[in-house]
């Protein structure tokens, strides 16, 4: 069996304590350069001015819908699956909300470009397009190390825990089936809260319905208001 983790984009909660984190929040290019963050053209007057990010942005304000069609008209327009591979790595690079909203509203376009077959080409190829590391590298070399790497990871709030089953493993998939990931992920995360909860390890009381707390809490790839 193997076991992935994909750090969340936005936090479901951080429109909840958004007004509290406002002065934390990053600033200027700093929040440009947060692909968490970011919204590029999507930032409204009012969130330029209070993150100073007028004169950073083309003047024009621009809706999450506006930016997917362009995007998308971008990407339809390279010439092979894997320079489109490449140009959605960039965007997820440089905004994690949009990318997934791209995906969900054109899946079966993306799926064949972020995931089989284009992404064994990907493989293949990734000394040569390799742009900036993401996620956690583990490898044979790493034996009696795994436990520090993983304490590496510098985010905190996973929100997706990928299980392969020997299925998957056999017809080659690095993920499950992309129908089955949401589906996948819940159960885990449902089966890992219920034991701590059970070991008195959680900090908040539990959930009259765990299992529906939990899905209320995946992400929505959808921009949020800062201010």
């Amino acid at each position: 069996m193997s076991v992935g983790f994909v750090e969340s984009g936005i936090s479901n909660q951080m429109e909840i304590s958004m007004n509290s984190r406002k002065e934390a929040m990053p600033r200027g290019v700093d929040l440009l350069h947060d692909p968490m963050l970011n919204k590029g053209t999507s930032f409204t007057e009012v969130e330029r001015d209070v993150f100073r990010l007028r004169g950073l942005l083309p003047p024009r304000v621009n809706s999450q819908a506006e930016q997917v069609a362009r995007a998308l008209e971008s990407l339809r327009c390279k010439d092979s699956d894997l320079e489109r591979y490449i140009f959605m790595i960039a965007l997820q690079d440089r905004d994690e909300t949009l990318f997934y909203r791209l995906i969900l509203d054109n899946l079966e376009e993306m799926v064949p470009i972020i995931y089989t077959p284009t992404v064994g080409r990907a493989c293949q190829e990734y000394g040569h397009i390799f742009r900036r590391p993401r996620g956690l590298y583990i490898s044979a070399e790493d034996n009696g190390h795994v436990a520090e790497i993983l304490f590496n990871w510098p985010g905190t709030d996973v929100r997706v825990i990928v299980v392969l089953s020997e299925t998957d493993l056999e017809e080659g998939r690095i993920y499950p089936p992309l129908a089955r990931i949401r589906e996948v992920s819940l159960k885990i995360a449902a089966a890992v809260a219920a034991i701590a909860y059970d070991q008195g390890l959680a900090a908040t009381p539990k959930p009259a319905d765990l299992a529906s707390f939990i899905r209320a809490q995946v992400f929505e790839p959808s921009y949020r208001n800062y201010v």
